[in-house]
């Protein structure tokens, strides 16, 4: 699932920048478009969660933050992709997941082995690499 996640990624920035391409969609519907399918698959997840687990307002909350800060995510990375070149933006949002790492562990006291850190290294100088090749 780790590695399903940086290529489902650059298949949205591929077919994005096909279609402001072949001015084929809309770029603002397409933002709006993803910003609610991606609400009502957090959505059931959510349903899921809750079925599972304990129901806790904080979770909700917490939830309903992080969500928003996806969708918010989602539509400006969709309208970057209209008016920036795709390489940088693309590196910048496979590679969040290092910066969640770096923020877990600095924060949280999420202990991190030699390969994470490898990982983390590589991950920003790749992304540091394709910002400054495209």
């Amino acid at each position: 699932m780790g590695l399903m996640a940086p290529v489902m990624w650059t298949l949205r920035t591929y077919f994005t920048r096909r279609m402001i391409e072949d001015k084929s969609y809309v770029i603002n519907d397409l933002a709006v478009d993803a910003v609610l399918l991606q609400a009502a698959i957090q959505s059931c997840m959510f349903v899921v969660f809750v079925m599972q687990n304990e129901f806790i307002l904080s979770d909700l909350i917490y939830g309903s933050i992080t969500g928003l800060l996806f969708i918010t995510g989602s539509i400006c990375q969709t309208v970057s992709l209209k008016t920036g070149p795709g390489g940088p933006i693309n590196a910048l949002i496979t590679t969040q997941i290092v910066y969640q790492t770096s923020l877990n562990a600095l924060f949280f006291g999420q202990g991190i082995s030699n390969f994470e850190y490898g990982g983390i290294s590589f991950g920003i100088l790749a992304a540091i690499i394709i910002t400054l090749g495209d």
